[in-house]
């Protein structure tokens, strides 16, 4: 198994990153006198920091493997890995807290999905929901870089229809290693955090609450702010920082870079992703809005544009003046969730199926129907400038299957455990595309999450884990061909 002292290594520098970044929360617990959350803190660093130095050190010498399983087994098992280390501060915190209950927790931010399970306790601590903030930018970080390197060399979903500058790592190969393709993202993703702060700043939050603000919506994380249960939002302020900030988030990351690179440069970082996302939101905007006029709705076009590119972004966020028990609100329901599912661009933190993948779709059918009227014709199926080939389409149908087993397997064994049907989609729903709190706008019942039996926190967890590794991943390991030497 030439793959797994490559993996150990991996998440052992994971671990490590980890390590470092609890000692801030940690250091704001001691400063605050909050001995216990100071205490769950330091332990963890200790097993963190201890585990992950043996790994970095045991294994610091392995050789990269380039095998299809080492492709496949080494993202899955870094980031379910990952997610316990994560979740350790709050184990050693709330010590009577079921362990599947941590699991949950730590997957829901190490996948950027960003809700909690945790009843109480979990947002009256600043160094908690500090924690959970700069869990969930590690966790954004980590998908661009397994988006540009092992989904990108196994062509998940057609991955390399994406032929992103940043695959290249800063060494410029062909396809870059991870930790080329993570030092050459960690600058622009670094940059757009603080520009993200500094918006919030502007929109009059105090310093603490922009940071968790920032941390947490570039990696599409719904993070609820301190002393609050929901991650509902109010001002008209941060209502319009908020859009700005989740439009850019659906953005593919090279491109929003692109715009503040010279003019000359520019023209290698655009995408028909970018193109077309006007199209996106005038449909979905258009439909928010004729629904709402149907229902005889008073709510502003601003509102609306909120609550859809909350949803188009997944992070599942909320105004706190909207009533999801209304007629429209409830009717606006699905077209949040298909957009959900739609998510933003290929190279953005954002969950769903990602618009290139349903751009392909889209082409595909137009090319079926220009067959059918012209059988005789020439059709060569295109995106952008790139033909579609086979292997891409097979792909692409792939990941789209995935997702639709996945949602019928989850919303099915969800209901089993005597779960409403609509809250059991709700849940699968928001998993699935890690958009956190959507499930309480799409479904006014839920109760939340505290309280489901352990087997419903494992399901929940595999769902994130499915939907953050693009379904496809996680299905190849029930191939029997993958297991043969």
């Amino acid at each position: 198994m030439t793959w797994l002292p490559r993996t150990l290594y991996l998440i052992g520098c994971w671990l490590l990153l980890f390590t470092l970044l609890q000692v801030i929360p940690a250091f704001y617990a001691l400063v605050m006198g909050q001995t216990t959350i100071f205490s769950g803190f330091l332990l963890s660093i200790f097993i963190n920091g201890f585990v992950g130095s043996t790994l970095y050190l045991g294994f610091k010498g392995s050789k990269r493997s380039k095998s299809l399983r080492a492709m496949i087994l080494l993202p899955i098992l870094t980031v379910a890995l990952t997610g316990m280390g994560t979740a350790l501060p709050f184990v050693f915190i709330y010590a009577e807290t079921p362990f599947s209950l941590m699991v949950f927790e730590g997957i829901s931010l190490i996948t950027t999905m960003g809700s909690s399970a945790l009843r109480e306790g979990v947002t009256e601590s600043y160094a908690l929901v500090l924690w959970r903030a700069l869990a969930s930018w590690c966790g954004g970080l980590g998908v661009l870089v397994i988006a540009l390197t092992f989904l990108m060399r196994v062509n998940v979903g057609a991955m390399q229809m994406y032929p992103s500058f940043f695959a290249k790592g800063n060494k410029g190969a062909a396809l870059g290693s991870i930790s080329s393709v993570g030092k050459l993202l960690l600058k622009p993703y670094l940059l757009f955090t603080l520009i993200i702060v500094f918006m919030f700043l502007l929109a009059g939050d105090p310093f603490k609450l922009a940071v968790i603000r920032g941390l947490s919506v570039i990696a599409s994380a719904g993070i609820a702010m301190p002393d609050q249960t929901s991650t509902a939002v109010s001002g008209l302020g941060l209502q319009i920082v908020y859009c700005l900030v989740m439009t850019a988030v659906v953005i593919n990351v090279d491109v929003l870079y692109g715009l503040f690179q010279a003019k000359e440069k520019r023209k290698g970082y655009k995408s028909i992703e970018f193109k077309v996302l006007p199209q996106f939101i005038f449909w979905g905007l258009g439909a928010l809005i004729l629904i709402h006029y149907l229902t005889d709705s008073r709510i502003s076009l601003l509102d609306l544009y909120f609550m859809f590119v909350s949803s188009m972004s997944t992070m599942g966020i909320s105004l706190a003046s909207w009533d999801p028990m209304s007629a429209a609100s409830m009717s606006s329901s699905i077209i949040f969730m298909a957009f959900a599912l739609i998510g933003g661009g290929v190279l953005t933190t954002s969950g769903g199926m990602r618009q290139m993948r349903f751009l392909i779709l889209v082409a595909q059918g137009r090319s079926e129907l220009s067959r059918l009227a012209h059988p005789n014709g020439v059709h060569a199926l295109k995106f952008g400038r790139r033909t579609i080939e086979n292997h891409d389409l097979h792909a692409v149908w792939l990941l789209v299957a995935g997702f639709l087993i996945t949602f019928v397997l989850g919303s099915v064994l969800l209901s089993i455990f005597g779960n409403p049907v609509e809250d059991s989609v709700a849940m699968t729903i928001a998993a699935l595309t890690t958009s956190g709190d959507l499930v309480t706008i799409v479904s006014p019942y839920f109760p939340g999450y505290y309280g489901l039996e352990a087997a419903e926190y494992y399901i929940l967890s595999l769902i994130m884990l499915i939907g953050r590794l693009d379904t496809t991943l996680i299905f190849i390991l029930f191939a029997g061909i993958f297991w043969r030497r």
